[in-house]
């Protein structure tokens, strides 16, 4: 390399030998990259490799003939995708595919090699994409990677985890070792050869004119692994290529053949070539020059220009060789002097000095750290003063400012208080009596966090459910539908069919001409089978069902393969969703039974389609999740439901709603009882432990629905006659009675109030968010129950290992907060309670509980008369959680 003067190179001229082991060498910031990379590389991924290169000022690059290619190795990812491993790297995960597409059971269910990629869709798991794991966002938490819940970590689903050779299957193979992998596949020899080796380049037949670059290879490396790397490139050197290091480390720098030493001093100190030799010799520079402090500033004798190799005679202090002496010594490595260390003055107390905010007259306080202390004194003595508005404030204000510039415009900056000196502060936090939350959607559990972790659980394992009908809901793969085949009897006859949606522009004799084509030979249009040559002429302006029918199938279990064959291919056609038909000979065609599988979030009952629910679809705060006619204030104008119960602590067995006539009438007790049957509304749960969507029906009516009463005799014996009704519900029937009479319109005015949202029964989200259940537990239902139940419920939970690793902080972390709350005397309270009706001590006491989940250590905290409106009972429990 000539005349190098790129950033702070000096003009110098480096000579590098080729077919040994090259170290350049210096300090930081001396020039050793710019010559390797930004000048050698650039060339030569231009010059020799023919790519894009823009390399550094020089003059010229001599020998480039000798060279056939370059290659770079550093510690960027060896794949694009986390699916990426070593075996797709060398490529030997090629000819294992291959070698599994050749077995007999691959060739006789016409499995290709790219059935055993799972980097393409078929063989690998549909649900984590091949990955083997699934992440989950976890908003405002680290986001978590689980093990795949379908393929068990697999990669592969499960036809294609049933070929296998020698008893491996593809993924067996992929968690085997080098050594394990070796013996498997040892009667391959393509394999057996590629997998003896570490690198790639090693697989290839060597032709000793490779130039091999790496920076600073052994950072993050043990010693052992060192040791092992040293191995690699000193073999690629004895197959006569050059290998090219620029390292700081010794152990690799003395085993070099050559090394080219850049410095003296970083930046501008450096750019200079200080000496090129062997170790040994660069050692015996230093020691010709007198241990190496001769001048810094005399200029080595002319390389600039020169063609030849430089014997080590520059007058510059070579560092390397300092460092590199001892070791070649057999000295070891030269251990730095110890400074002495004064020891720091343990700071046991805030000590303030001159306080002279507001009215305090230049007062000196001692204050003890890691204990409580109380501030005591009457009414506008001060103490608030010299708490709050000094030593608090003092303490923020130097927080704010170890902030940087940019941080500092969001975070508001108090004044600097009247004071002298202030020493020993920590990062303080004021706890102040005034109301928490500035909207009407801020609850309990939004200002203690505990919600935001609700949220993040119910998203992450909650069990969708379809907030019509109830049921879970979820999504499948092709093995999840195989497997709910196989429920059915052994001889059940199916009938696959994969449904056809009619492009914009095409027509039904098109679409059955192409379906002919491809080997499909009937048709089901609104529910008759036809063939394909006769089916029936179909207006497009009209809607119609149409299915092409894949497959008629017997379930039993030889012909697994075969029916998950089948399944694959209707699933694939109909886009995730195929229809199971059920032939009964005693019933017409069109009156078989149907059953819908789709790889979407579906309800199989009534069809209807969900989307991937988030974090963010569990707050009321957003767009996202809040419920769209209330806009999660949980709330609209209406009658107050207060009027029509009794009491919510009541069941409706117990008359907890007043209902008309009276439960004491063995009709309305009936009635009740077919109501109750009808619409799954428990009879003995408290009324205040219904679900949302019980609730609502109780208020708003089962619309047009016919609840019938069958003929029975009551214990009282009389006899109740067989009947229907409807149930119209409490605010529909005030409202027809309203209208019926004005003296009753006059009297119910007196019942207008905000009340529940009638869409979505006051859990304040979206129908399908407030569904979802974990332990059989809504999160509206959890924000309903007092804390003290509540705590009981969380400490119920035993979550299995998968969960734990999902949750177990967040369970952790909601059973600390919750237990602080507890022992303050808020148990009483709900998470859904609004932060505005809070009184003032309820209010500082839940922030106090904020502040407990942070997890913090020697914080500063300053509270203003926390036991403003506590009873004596619960000063002790707050003075206790202060402790």
């Amino acid at each position: 390399i000539v005349g190098a003067r790129h950033n702070n190179l000096k003009n110098i001229t480096i000579d590098i030998p080729l077919g040994v082991f090259v170290c350049v060498t210096g300090v930081s910031g001396s020039g050793k990259s710019s010559i390797v990379n930004d000048i050698l590389m650039e060339s030569l991924r231009r010059d020799l490799m023919k790519g894009n290169g823009e390399p550094g000022e020089h003059d010229r690059i001599e020998g480039v003939e000798h060279l056939d290619k370059v290659i770079a190795i550093d510690q960027s990812p060896i794949g694009r995708t986390p699916r990426s491993n070593p075996g797709t790297y060398i490529k030997v995960f090629d000819d294992i595919r291959n070698l599994y597409a050749q077995l007999p059971e691959s060739k006789r269910r016409g499995y290709k090699a790219g059935r055993f990629s799972f980097n393409v869709a078929g063989g690998r798991c549909e649900a984590c994409d091949g990955n083997g794991a699934n992440k989950l966002e976890m908003d405002f938490l680290a986001d978590v990677w689980v093990t795949c819940q379908v393929c068990a970590g697999k990669r592969f689903n499960r036809e294609t985890l049933q070929v296998e050779y020698k008893g491996a299957s593809i993924a067996d193979a992929l968690e085997m070792d080098i050594v394990q992998a070796m013996e498997h596949f040892e009667a391959i020899p393509q394999i057996h050869h590629k997998l003896s080796t570490l690198h790639d380049e090693l697989v290839k037949k060597s032709t000793g004119k490779t130039l091999y670059v790496l920076d600073e290879p052994t950072t993050g490396l043990h010693f052992a692994d060192i040791d092992m790397l040293l191995k690699v490139l000193h073999n690629f050197a004895d197959q006569g290529n050059t290998v090219l290091v620029v390292e700081h480390n010794l152990d690799v720098v003395k085993t070099a053949d050559w090394i080219i030493d850049i410095g003296p001093e970083g930046g501008a100190g450096g750019g200079e070539l200080i000496g090129a030799g062997t170790p040994e010799q660069i050692v015996a520079q230093m020691l010709e020059a007198g241990s190496g402090k001769s001048e810094k500033g005399k200029k080595p004798a002319s390389t600039s220009g020169s063609s030849h190799i430089p014997h080590p005679t520059s007058h510059f202090r070579s560092h390397t060789a300092e460092a590199l002496a001892p070791l070649l010594n057999g000295a070891g490595h030269v251990v730095a002097a110890k400074s002495k260390k004064r020891a720091a003055k343990e700071v046991k107390a805030i000590e303030v000095r001159g306080a002279s905010q507001h009215n305090l007259r230049s007062v000196d306080a001692t204050i003890p750290r890691d204990q409580m202390t109380v501030f005591c004194g009457p009414s506008g003595s001060g103490k608030s003063s010299l708490a709050m508005d000094t030593i608090y404030a003092e303490g923020q204000r130097r927080y704010v400012e170890s902030l940087g510039s940019y941080a500092r415009q969001f975070v508001g900056q108090l004044q600097k208080p009247a004071v002298e000196h202030v020493e020993g502060l920590s990062p303080a936090i004021a706890i102040e009596q005034r109301t928490v939350g500035h909207t009407p959607r801020s609850t309990v559990g939004t200002v203690t966090e505990i919600y935001d972790y609700f949220r993040v659980m119910m998203a992450r394992l909650g069990t969708p459910h379809c907030p019509d009908c109830e049921t879970p809901i979820g999504t499948q793969t092709s093995d999840d539908v195989t497997d709910k085949l196989f429920t059915e009897p052994e001889g059940t006859k199916l009938q696959l069919m994969a449904p056809i949606e009619l492009g914009a522009g095409d027509s039904y004799a098109d679409l059955f001409s192409d379906l002919l084509k491809t080997g499909y030979r009937r048709v089901w249009v609104d529910g008759q089978t036809y063939e394909l040559e006769d089916a029936p002429k179909i207006d497009r302006r009209r809607k119609h069902d149409v299915a092409v029918v894949v497959d008629r199938i017997t379930i039993q279990k030889q012909a697994r393969g075969r029916i998950a064959e089948a399944v694959e291919a209707a699933l694939g056609l109909g886009r995730g969703v195929m229809f199971a038909v059920y032939p009964d000979p005693k019933k017409p065609e069109g009156k078989w039974a149907v059953r819908v599988h789709s790889q979407h979030l579906t309800c199989e009952s009534c069809g209807r389609s969900f989307e991937p629910l988030t974090p963010h679809n569990f707050s009321f705060n957003s767009s996202l999740g809040w419920c769209g006619a209330c806009e999660g204030l949980g709330t609209q104008t209406g009658a107050n439901p207060a009027a029509l119960l009794r009491d919510e602590e009541l069941t409706l067995a117990e008359g907890a709603v007043l209902l008309w006539p009276s439960l004491n009438n063995d009709l309305a007790r009936a009635m009740l009882t077919a109501l109750a049957d009808h619409t799954g509304i428990p009879l003995d749960v408290p009324y205040r432990k219904l679900t949302a969507r019980q609730r609502r029906t109780l208020l708003y009516g089962t619309k047009d629905e016919w609840v019938s009463v069958e003929a029975s005799t009551a214990k009282s014996g009389v006899n109740i006659p067989a009947l229907k009704f409807q149930f119209k519900g409490l605010y529909p029937a005030l409202e027809e009675a309203s209208k019926l009479s004005p003296h009753l319109r006059t009297t119910l005015e007196h019942l207008v109030d905000e009340i529940e949202c009638s869409e979505c029964g006051g859990s304040r989200l979206r129908g399908d968010a407030s569904a979802v259940r974990f332990r059989g537990l809504t999160i509206e239902q959890i924000v309903r129950s007092p804390l003290g139940e509540l705590i009981e419920t969380v400490a119920s939970w035993e979550l299995d290992q998968r969960e734990r690793k999902i949750a177990g902080e967040i369970v952790r972390e909601i059973h600390n907060r919750l237990t602080f709350l507890v022992d303050v005397g808020l148990e009483y309270l709900t998470l859904g309670r609004q932060a505005p009706s809070l009184s003032g001590g309820e209010s500082q006491r839940i922030r106090l509980a904020s502040q407990v989940g942070s997890g913090l250590v020697g914080v500063l905290y300053v509270l203003d008369e926390p036991t403003i409106g506590l009873h004596p009972r619960d000063n002790t429990r707050l003075i206790k959680a202060l402790h």
